[in-house]
């Protein structure tokens, strides 16, 4: 199992990938054991750190260029639409020797949604369920009160 996300590091004002062997839970606290890839906003992360990071898990050389891939697809996909953070824990590497994600969750920035209609985002905002009726209601008044958040 592997651990692997794409952030927005607000310090570095950049995006990072973040990567650690051994996913699953707890990752948080094995804090030590994870790689941070700077990342060129525009041309992602270098291969040659990419490279070495998968590299370092002690996996075979075949292995370790599909998870080099893999990292380089996280970071395309999550510019492609615009996430502030894509998260695949676990990223598993299965008995016929593909990489799975085996749960991924993604952040698409609220102010990007309105760009990505292919992804069916009804309301930019962060919920833990679907939206209710009174909460289409009052995002569609906030929609023109440019004045800042109604609820």
């Amino acid at each position: 199992e592997f651990f692997l996300s794409f952030a927005i590091d607000d310090a570095a004002r950049a995006p990072v990938i973040i990567f650690a062997a051994g996913g699953g839970s707890g990752i948080e606290e094995r804090a030590a054991s994870t790689r941070r890839i700077a990342c060129d906003v525009h041309h992602g992360p270098l291969d040659s750190a990419v490279g070495e990071a998968a590299a370092s898990c002690g996996l075979s050389p075949a292995h370790a260029a599909q998870l080099a891939e893999s990292i380089q697809k996280l970071f395309a996909v999550a510019r492609s639409v615009e996430a502030r953070s894509l998260e695949i824990n676990p990223l598993v590497l299965t008995k016929d020797g593909q990489f799975v994600a085996a749960d991924c969750r993604i952040t698409i920035d609220d102010y990007a949604v309105a760009r990505h209609p292919e992804l069916g985002i009804e309301i930019a905002r962060e919920f833990d369920h679907p939206p209710t009726a009174l909460e289409r209601v009052a995002y569609a008044a906030e929609q023109s009160d440019h004045r800042g958040t109604f609820y």
